[in-house]
């Protein structure tokens, strides 16, 4: 699991970098360096200098020692998250019409839909995942590598017009359910594995504050006080419960993002 959320990390951070206007070189897997536009490398921390070496596994770094590890507790990549977040509303993207399109005449629509995954128990994990919708036809498709092969244009062709209207709820909920079918195996083995972990620290709860009880019980009841031993007693047991809840597994699903992206298409 650790190999799949660095290569959601490391899609991700392409992503949101190309998204931001950053020129990006290397291999096109793994980690890589960025050339920053400077309002981009002032948001994300990086104080007088504009070139960002990425890496996203510890083992990364005994090749590139200079790099940084992109991962939940770098300030970088927190403050990518937290751009992401607060630019989550709906923005627009253009692919240029290329040779190959000569017979497109008009344009079509889809919809990439960007999520945060958190899954929160005794450890804490997030990945980013998308999720492209076809707006006419409903079909999704992962979308974490889309823009890879596509050459982006800054402005609508207008020659090609606009897309057709289309529902963006429901596009949001055929989303949402291909996200729940993608991630479901994941979650069952989060789930199974804080369960387990769960029942080990409920066990250990139960016999520390047990002990508790019994002694405290004994000491009052020593001083003759065997109401307020009781009512202690109660006490404990809803301080066993409300850390027992703490522990329990949590996956929580945030959008973070909507791309509206006009393709050119050959019509009718």
């Amino acid at each position: 699991m650790a190999n799949e959320m660095a290569a959601e990390r490391e899609r991700f951070v392409r992503d949101f970098l190309r998204h931001h206007g950053a020129k990006l070189t290397g291999p096109p897997h793994g980690a890589f360096d960025a050339e920053l536009p400077p309002p981009l490398a002032r948001k994300l921390g990086l104080r007088g200098r504009t070139e960002l070496k990425a890496a996203f596994k510890a083992g990364d770094l005994d090749a590139r020692p200079e790099a940084m590890l992109l991962a939940p507790g770098s300030p970088v990549f927190d403050h990518m998250l937290a751009l992401a977040l607060r630019g989550g509303g709906s923005s627009r993207r253009y692919v240029r019409r290329e040779a190959a399109d000569a017979a497109a005449t008009g344009c079509r629509a889809d919809v990439r839909f960007s999520f945060r995954i958190s899954y929160r128990a005794f450890e804490t994990l997030d990945e980013v995942r998308s999720i492209v919708v076809d707006a006419a036809t409903g079909a999704t498709s992962d979308g974490r590598d889309y823009f890879r092969a596509k050459n982006l244009s800054d402005e609508p062709d207008p020659a090609l017009g606009d897309p057709p209207r289309f529902d963006l709820e429901q596009l949001l909920r055929r989303a949402l359910a291909a996200l729940e079918a993608e991630i479901g195996p994941a979650v069952s083995r989060f789930a199974q594995r804080a369960e387990s972990q769960l029942a080990r620290e409920n066990e250990r709860l139960q016999g520390f504050y047990t002990a508790l009880i019994a002694e405290e019980k004994a000491r009052r009841e020593r001083r003759r006080t065997p109401l307020a031993a009781a009512a202690q007693k109660v006490e404990w047991r809803q301080k066993l419960d409300r850390e027992a809840r703490l522990f329990a597994p949590q996956v929580k699903v945030t959008l973070i993002g909507i791309e509206e992206i006009w393709l050119p298409e050959a019509q009718g």
